[in-house]
């Protein structure tokens, strides 16, 4: 087949990049003719995803039309900042929709209120996102941009019903489109986890208080929380603690400063920024446990799973699709979430690191767990195998 997967940026962003860094090569492997399509070369900062050499790489923004004279035999979209470009790849071939956030679920994407306080939201998309969006700062402060929002989110997701199907990475995501009124044939779980560990994930019992964290640092992924954990978790621990920080983000500055404030306490934390793979794999192992404060109802989580291949476990609120890999008391803890405060954050750290038998128990099982799971090349068969039927349906829905 000739796959043309379609998606914002050239670059890394966060988890959706690199599920493509892997996909692609897999889909090739498999023997199909595959390219790429991006909007944009942003984040200038970031690193580029790496693509195999047989891959054609084409820029869509300014010239869709030249892109589509390659007449691939099915489109898979993975999410354009451009709803219109988005919805014209949608139906200009057989297609298919891989769902990375909450396109067309949420007025915002944020699919998260921020008042009274920071919780998930479980709502349905429609007209009455337009009521809560001020009372629970679901957005910005202007009326015209939460009608824009809403607008495009509408128009996003009357398009996806073009798409012949939507897949999830995990089945939380799958329940969110069928609550948005999909068939339940339409909306398939695609299950997926990263490429196996370089070196076994055997790990040597120790008093844990090493943590990490990998991800975009912006507010909904929840690192000011995780901040403010850190004292008592550390108090209930009666030891010091020590933070890495890997990632980046539009919250970075705000978040060092609030760091600062924890200078001669028991907590250090160390931020490192954006690193390769094999860098951020070194601080995965080198940590006792991964922590995922995600404040928003994460669509998949691949962090969590990164670390279980290495042997980490992992704490983290009980949202979003987290709980299809973070098995409670297996292969970490999960923390109550309604809503996700810092206290039981930090009673769920401390809980996780009081035990170092138990604590490695649980880094065994996340990575015997995960070394079972999926991979990019299952995840890519299975995706190919949905695509040959797509394109083998009639044209008419």
């Amino acid at each position: 087949m000739r796959i043309a997967v379609a998606s914002w940026s050239r670059r890394h962003a966060g988890g959706a990049e690199t599920y493509l860094e892997h996909v692609l090569p897999a889909l090739c492997a498999v023997g199909h003719d595959v390219a790429y399509w991006y909007e944009t070369e942003q984040p200038a900062s970031a690193r580029p995803i790496v693509l195999p050499p047989r891959l054609q790489v084409r820029p869509i923004a300014d010239s869709v039309t030249d892109a589509l004279s390659w007449r691939p035999d099915v489109i898979v979209v993975n999410g354009l900042l451009n709803d219109a470009l988005e919805a014209r790849l949608l139906s200009a071939a057989p297609s298919l929709f891989v769902a990375h956030s909450f396109a067309g679920t949420c007025i915002s994407g944020r699919k998260t209120w921020s008042a009274p306080v920071e919780r998930p939201c479980a709502r349905r998309f429609g007209p009455p996102c337009l009521l809560h969006y001020f009372p629970h700062r679901c957005g910005g402060r202007s009326p015209l941009t939460m009608v824009s929002l809403y607008a495009r989110e509408r128009r996003r997701l009357l398009a996806l019903a073009g798409a012949r199907r939507i897949v999830t990475l995990s089945h939380f995501m799958r329940e969110e489109y069928l609550k948005h009124g999909f068939a339940a044939d339409a909306v398939v779980c695609v299950p997926y986890g990263p490429p196996a560990a370089l070196s076994p994930a055997t790990r040597p019992v120790k008093v844990g208080g090493t943590l990490v964290f990998v991800g975009r640092l912006d507010r909904l992924k929840g690192m000011h929380v995780l901040l403010d954990a850190l004292p008592d978790a550390a108090r209930r621990l009666g030891r010091s603690l020590t933070l890495t920080v890997v990632g980046d983000g539009p919250e970075r500055q705000a978040l060092e400063r609030q760091a600062s404030l924890l200078a001669g306490s028991a907590v250090n934390v160390r931020f490192e920024g954006w690193l390769l793979p094999e860098a951020r794999d070194a601080q995965l192992r080198a940590a006792d446990l991964l922590v995922v404060p995600s404040l928003w109802p994460e669509p998949f989580g691949l962090v969590g799973v990164e670390a279980a291949r290495l042997g980490v476990p992992s704490v983290g609120f009980d949202v979003g699709g987290i709980r299809d890999w973070l098995v409670h008391g297996e292969t970490g803890l999960l923390a109550a979430a309604d809503p996700p405060e810092a206290s039981t954050l930090a009673a769920t750290i401390a809980d996780a690191l009081r035990d170092p038998g138990r604590l490695s128990a649980m880094g065994q099982r996340a990575a015997a767990v995960a070394t079972a799971g999926p991979t990019p090349v299952t995840h890519a068969t299975e995706l190919a195998g949905l695509l040959a039927s797509i394109v083998a349906q009639p044209t008419a829905h």
